[in-house]
């Protein structure tokens, strides 16, 4: 995978008008600064371009977008524990917090806060994989909170 490095043309500018018209002392030191700074566009630049190599590159087939097997297998654990959580949840008004369903080991608050527990660690592994934005994530949960407290009134 190419990823394009470009660095601010300013910075290149700034080299050369201190090259012609600062003294002596100070154009050294402003093109020390000029090369630190470059060097640390360079350094984010390549550390940008580690972290996009580490994707795997999407699918396409017969022009349609498919999914990598990383984004495939983050999604299928995504569905799979909120689909336990909805499950646990079920029980909870079936059988209350304290009660056990037939062929249960643990209490059903237990059982939920486990599914919800592994619930979280699915969306954390989705947010590292680069596949959902955990700013937008907040924003929307923000926004469910206050109209739940004007539901509530």
């Amino acid at each position: 995978m190419k990823v394009k490095i470009r660095f601010s043309a300013w910075l290149f500018r700034a080299r050369e008008a201190v090259a012609d018209r600062a003294p002596v002392l100070g154009r050294m030191r402003l093109l020390e600064r000029a090369n630190r700074m470059l060097g640390q566009k360079l350094k984010e630049a390549i550390t940008e371009r580690n972290r996009l190599a580490q994707r795997e590159p999407p699918l396409v087939v017969g022009g349609e977008l498919v999914l990598g097997i990383g984004e495939t297998a983050r999604l299928a654990r995504l569905m799979e524990e909120a689909g336990e959580v909805v499950h646990a949840a079920a029980m909870v008004m079936r059988f209350g917090w304290a009660g056990m369903p037939p062929g249960s080991a643990r209490p059903n608050r237990q059982a939920l806060e486990r599914e919800l527990g592994h619930l979280r660690a699915a969306l954390q592994a989705m947010i590292a994989g680069g596949d959902v934005r955990r700013n937008e994530i907040a924003a929307h949960r923000n926004r469910k909170e206050q109209q739940t407290k004007e539901f509530a009134g």
